[in-house]
């Protein structure tokens, strides 16, 4: 294994993130669902880098406490590589976070693809078939060895995964500043955390408008008509207001409410399908 940054980081606090990210859905919520738990795994580290300053340990925990989703197994990954630019940061005493937050967003989408098929799917799928024999004939194996076949590989994975991501950053960083292109990784990355936002809102935010226009024998719906000029209109407009909302410290309660309330009327008089 690599040598650690200026002995800032040892082996032991990246096992102690290791075991505090266990705790990743323990917090999940509908608003930023994994933040809480990816900061608190994060916390040690973050003391051991700022915990003279006040002002920088607030900023990078606010910071870490911005929206983040992911497979569970591979949110140590992205810690790991989340460390090393933490560490990176404070050798140049910047406070740009930048870098950061993109890489974060942008690997969100396509570690989750791959956790979800290698974990969620497939190996779940495989102890489940191992398991459900002895299920079926009512033996305390069963379940014993899904919980195994399942959960060591798993927890392999996590804690594999702190180290890699941590060397991968460093070496990421290193060879960036040698080679003088961090600020188009930088650039790079801010895109593809773009798209994958917008790909989530395409996916997650559907509006379905009800409303018809013209003769009965042809009608059209206002639906239709907004799906040929741009698919998903409304729903990339109701996402931009409720940021914009959120701009103006709306509570995130109220919008809910105020969502639900819109949903319901509209049903009731046939304008929301």
């Amino acid at each position: 294994m690599e040598k650690y940054n200026n002995n800032k980081i040892t082996k032991k606090d990246l096992i102690n993130v290791f075991f505090r990210s266990m705790l990743m859905e323990w917090t999940w919520n509908y608003e930023r669902q994994m933040h809480m738990g990816f900061c608190f795994a994060l916390i040690p580290i973050l003391k051991k880098f700022y915990g003279d300053s006040k002002q920088k340990i607030t900023k990078a925990l606010q910071t870490h406490l911005e929206f983040f989703n992911i497979t569970q197994a591979m949110s140590t990954f992205v810690m790991g590589v989340t460390i090393a630019l933490e560490e990176e940061k404070v050798n140049k005493n910047s406070d740009d976070y930048t870098a950061i937050r993109s890489i974060k967003t942008a690997l969100m989408g396509p570690l989750s693809g791959i956790g979800d098929a290698i974990v969620l799917v497939s190996l779940r799928i495989i102890a489940t078939s191992i398991a459900i024999d002895f299920c079926l004939k009512g033996s305390i194996v069963g379940p014993v060895l899904f919980l195994l076949v399942f959960n060591i590989p798993n927890y392999v994975i996590r804690y594999l995964g702190i180290f890699m991501g941590y060397n991968m950053g460093m070496n990421l960083i290193k060879k960036a500043d040698q080679s003088g292109i961090m600020a188009s990784i930088t650039y790079g990355v801010s895109i593809v955390g773009l798209m994958v936002i917008g790909g989530m809102t395409a996916d997650f935010v559907n509006i379905n408008v009800a409303f018809n226009i013209g003769t009965a024998d042809a009608p059209m719906t206002i639906q239709n008509i907004l799906d040929s000029i741009m698919p998903k209109t409304l729903s990339l407009g109701i996402t931009l207001l409720i940021f914009y909302l959120l701009g103006k410290n709306i509570s995130v309660n109220w919008m809910l409410f105020g969502i639900i309330a819109v949903g319901i009327i509209g049903c009731f008089f046939g304008i929301l399908a």
